[in-house]
């Protein structure tokens, strides 16, 4: 099944745009109910059952972090952080029936009391086709300064 390059990308960009303006609830909508949200916290990806990671979450477990976000008694993130992504470098790495592999690279900026930071990484997506657009099965986070002390991660990368 060939894949049109300027869905992947455009699939990429709402991705990044929901999680800017905080749209939680639209952005779980592009997860597969067997999803995977992992950032690991090292540089080797290593097993994530015997090494801690950053975020490991299944479909649920984002559910759960979403509500507590949204609920207002998420205290680390009051105020809420201004965020700004790029996404860029996108390549589909492997594309097979119904569904395909897609690495890019982000730059994403965070604004939060007067504070900016900069987090950059390699993002790896796993999706398959679902009613004209994709819905994500995996979705993989590799930081660069993942092994570095890494403060209030409460939004979502």
């Amino acid at each position: 099944m060939s894949f049109d390059r300027a869905d992947v990308d455009e699939f990429l960009y709402l991705e990044a745009r929901l999680l800017d303006s905080r749209a939680y609830e639209e952005w779980l909508e592009l997860f597969d109910e067997k999803s995977l949200y992992w950032i690991p916290s090292n540089r080797d990806d290593v097993d994530p059952a015997r090494h801690v990671s950053i975020v490991y979450a299944d479909r649920s477990q984002l559910e759960l972090r979403i509500e507590q976000l949204l609920s207002g008694s998420a205290w680390v993130q009051d105020p809420p952080s201004r965020l700004c992504r790029a996404v860029s470098n996108i390549e589909i790495l492997e594309a097979g029936e119904g569904a395909l592999a897609v690495e890019s690279v982000i730059l994403l900026v965070e604004l939060r009391r007067q504070r900016q930071r900069l987090l950059m990484g390699r993002v790896h997506h796993r999706l398959r086709r679902h009613e004209g657009s994709f819905r994500i099965e995996e979705k993989r986070v590799h930081l660069i300064d993942s092994d570095e002390v890494i403060d209030n991660l409460t939004f979502l990368v």
